[in-house]
């Protein structure tokens, strides 16, 4: 269902499920029965809270069933989740790979130093997963660069890449190069993913490509990437990654001043895809309607823009008993709150949204920054800054951390880091007056 993509995909096997859940004995039937309320077309996160529950409650101790439990409780981001897993890693630690798994890969909160200690104990079960995408991303997000790639390494030598999905390792490889900002390397590993069969793997191979030609100053060219994979997307049917691409344009072209870049007839693709409320993950749907409203200009803009920023946070108020989701909708309303009711309430809600995920937070952090840099508390704009350069989401933040890189060396900068920027090779290299560019954006 994840590597395939796409709404209609993912209802059918949905469906399928629905289908033979009776056959099923409990607890399975309940535990199956929680999981499709978790499809993203159909999300009810109080009916799969209830149910994921109700299997746990009666079965305990068998731990088929508790694994697929944890799994959705991470998703759902119950708070007894991380309990239950470690428990079950305390009474079978070997039927802990996948739940682990899990909470490397599904977790509702940005906790490295938590990522790295069940990335320890995963690794200590299965000694092969050290070279696994999760484990390596854990790594990244503790900034261990050079663990990391020694994992890589490892698996390598054993063969995995081979073994198991291409996407998985060279993935991971990927997020490395661009986090080490080795962006020849990252393009070199992603272009043969363009012709993998599936419309994941392709769009992930799009983003790395964008993502290394932000990083080396190369706009003009990261732009007609975009649109490149943009078209491969639509003609392939993945929607949610197309949309990100198309999200990423438009953010990257309103924070550059450079209106007009994107296709019209892609605009309306995105438009039809952001009205339905079962094609897009809810976060990424307010993105792009947000982006969308931005775009647009004449006599009633203005006005679709306070519509849409009261309709969205209607929808995060309607969203309060799943804390993750109402901050990942708040975050999303930056740019709009900014352009209806200025920096104070823009950096406020920046400040409420605690507890919104890092993917939620990638692009939201520029527009934060810049609320923060205009209402001069330049503290708060570096530390927005800051989250660009997070290693765990190195494979989307290419002019998000170029932004960074030139905006912070106006306000106090936190440690340096492996990964950060060339700012004087850049200045040499860069498209023309792309960095004067950022230097004006308000």
């Amino acid at each position: 269902m994840v590597s395939a993509g796409g709404a209609d995909t993912q209802n059918q096997a949905r469906a399928c499920t629905l289908e033979r859940i009776d056959r099923l004995p409990n607890p399975a039937r309940t535990s199956s029965a929680a999981s499709s309320r978790c499809s993203p077309s159909s999300f009810d996160r109080k009916d799969a809270a209830r149910l994921v529950r109700q299997s746990y409650a009666e079965a305990p101790d068998d731990a088929e069933m508790v694994s697929l439990y944890i799994a959705i409780a991470l998703r759902l981001g119950l708070p007894e989740a991380y309990a239950v897993l470690d428990r079950l890693l305390a009474s079978a630690p070997t039927h802990a790979v996948i739940p682990l798994d899990n909470a490397l890969t599904r977790a509702p909160t940005d906790d490295s130093a938590r990522a790295l200690t069940y990335a320890t104990r995963l690794t200590d079960i299965l000694p092969e997963t050290r070279a696994s995408g999760a484990v390596v991303q854990a790594l990244l997000r503790a900034g261990k660069l050079d663990e990391a790639r020694r994992a890589l390494g490892f698996g390598k030598r054993l063969g995995l890449p081979s073994m198991g999905d291409a996407l998985s390792y060279e993935g991971a490889l990927i997020d490395l190069d661009l986090a080490e900002l080795q962006t020849a390397e990252a393009q070199e590993l992603a272009r043969p993913l363009l012709a993998d069969p599936r419309p994941y793997a392709r769009n992930q191979a799009a983003h790395a490509i964008v993502t290394a030609l932000f990083l080396d100053g190369r706009a003009a060219d990261a732009f007609a990437a975009l649109t490149t994979g943009v078209k491969l997307g639509i003609d392939t049917g993945y929607t949610l990654g197309t949309a990100r691409l198309l999200v990423r344009a438009l953010s990257a072209g309103r924070w550059l001043g450079r209106p007009g870049l994107v296709d019209p007839a892609h605009l309306d693709w995105l438009s039809r895809a952001a009205v339905p409320q079962d094609q897009l993950l809810r976060a990424v749907r307010a993105e792009a309607l947000v982006e969308l409203a931005l775009a647009r200009s004449g006599p009633n803009a203005a006005a679709e823009r306070t519509a849409l920023l009261a309709d969205l946070e209607r929808e995060a108020r309607r969203s309060a008993d799943d804390p993750l989701l109402r901050d990942d909708l708040l975050l999303q309303t930056i740019p709009l709150v900014r352009a209806v009711r200025g920096d104070e309430q823009a950096a406020a809600v920046y400040r409420a949204a605690v507890r919104a995920r890092p993917p939620a937070r990638l692009r939201r952090c520029i527009d934060a920054a810049l609320a923060f840099e205009a209402i001069g508390d330049p503290i708060s704009a570096a530390r927005a800054y800051a989250v660009a350069s997070d290693p765990a989401s190195a494979r989307e933040a290419g002019i998000e951390r170029l932004i960074a890189a030139v905006r912070s060396t106006t306000s106090p900068r936190p440690a340096p880091r492996a990964g950060d920027l060339d700012l004087r090779r850049l200045e040499t290299t860069a498209d023309p007056l792309l960095l004067d560019a950022i230097r004006k954006m308000r």
